[in-house]
C-alpha cells in the first residue's frame, strides 16, 4: 500500500437503521465482483447516525478501514450535516440506491414501471390498477407511480392508482371491492407481498389469474405464485454495485471531479400471470 500509494479498498458505509441502508444481496455482490475485478477488496463501516454527522467522520472511516473511497448506502432521510461532511472532505463518495444529482447511481425505476406498464398494455390490458399499500417515502415510490402514470396517458388511457397506507387486516375487503367492481381491473401491479392477497381475492370472487386477472410486480428477486413465475420488473441491485464501483474507479481517478447521477435499467419479464385480457 506504501509503495502504490493506495490500498487497494473500497468502504461501503451502512447506517445502524436498517430502514436507510437496505442491502440487497445481489448489490453486495456487485460491488465485490467489480471490485476484483480491478484487484480491490470491500470493508463494511455500520455507523450510527451520530457518527456520519460528526465533524471527521470521512477521514476516520477511510482511515480505519483503510480504504481509498467510500460506497456509502444510505437510501432515506440523508442528514444534510453528512451530506456537508462530505462534500468539503472531498473524498472519493458514491452513493447508491438514492437520488443525489452527482456522485449517485440508482436503479432507473421510472423506466422500470413504465416498460412493465407497456407490457401489460401490449396484451391488451386498457384497465390496469397500480397499488401501494406502505407508508414509504423513498424516491423509488414516485417514479414507479410517474412511470407507470407515463404508459397510460401516452396510450390515451386514465391512470388508476391507490398509493396509500392500508393496514393488513383492512386489505382483504379493500382488494375483493376492488375486483367487485362492473369495470374492474384487468390488470394490477402491485407490491410483491401483495400479489399473493390479490390472487386470493380473485380467487373468493370466482375470478381466475391470469385469465381474469393479470398480476405483475416490481421486484428485488424472481417471484412464483402457485408454481409460476410472476410478471416483473427486476430491480437491477447487482448491476448497480457494479456501476457504483466503476464510477468510484472514475473518481479516484480524477480526484475532486463530480460525477453525474446514472441509472441502471430493469430487466422486464413476462412470467405466467399476465395474459391477454
Amino acid at each position: 500500500a506504501m509503495g502504490k500509494g493506495s490500498f487497494g479498498c473500497a468502504a461501503l458505509v451502512l447506517s445502524y437503521h436498517a430502514s436507510r441502508s437496505d442491502l440487497p444481496v445481489p448489490l453486495l455482490m456487485g460491488v465485490q465482483d467489480e471490485l476484483a475485478r480491478h484487484e480491490m477488496h470491500l470493508a463494511v463501516s455500520r455507523l450510527p447516525d451520530d457518527e456520519l454527522t460528526r465533524s471527521g467522520f470521512v477521514p476516520k472511516v477511510l482511515r480505519e478501514s483503510m480504504a481509498d473511497g467510500m460506497i456509502i448506502n444510505y437510501t432515506h432521510e440523508i442528514p444534510g450535516r453528512m451530506l456537508e461532511l462530505i462534500r468539503v472532505q472531498g473524498a472519493p463518495v458514491v452513493w447508491v440506491n438514492t437520488d443525489l444529482p452527482v456522485d449517485c447511481v440508482r436503479p432507473d425505476d421510472f423506466e422500470g414501471s413504465r416498460k412493465l406498464t407497456e407490457r401489460l398494455l401490449e396484451l391488451g390490458h386498457r384497465r390496469i390498477l397500480y397499488t401501494k399499500f406502505d407508508a414509504s417515502t423513498h424516491y423509488s415510490v414516485r417514479d414507479r407511480r410517474l412511470g407507470y402514470e407515463s404508459a397510460m396517458k401516452s396510450a390515451g388511457l386514465v391512470p388508476r392508482s391507490i398509493d396509500r397506507f392500508v393496514v393488513a387486516d383492512e386489505q382483504p375487503e379493500l382488494l375483493r371491492s376492488i375486483l367487485s367492481t362492473r369495470d374492474r381491473p384487468t390488470a394490477v401491479i402491485a407490491r410483491p407481498e401483495d400479489v399473493p392477497s390479490f390472487a386470493i381475492a380473485a380467487t373468493q370472487l370466482g375470478l381466475s389469474v391470469p385469465d381474469d386477472l393479470s398480476l405483475a410486480s416490481i421486484s428485488g428477486r424472481y417471484l412464483t405464485l402457485l408454481g409460476r413465475e410472476v410478471t416483473i420488473a427486476l430491480v437491477p441491485a447487482e448491476d448497480e454495485g457494479v456501476e457504483a464501483v466503476r464510477m468510484l474507479i472514475e473518481k479516484l481517478e480524477s480526484p475532486g471531479t463530480p460525477c453525474e447521477q446514472r441509472k441502471v435499467p430493469f430487466r422486464i419479464f413476462s412470467g405466467a400471470t399476465s395474459v391477454a385480457p
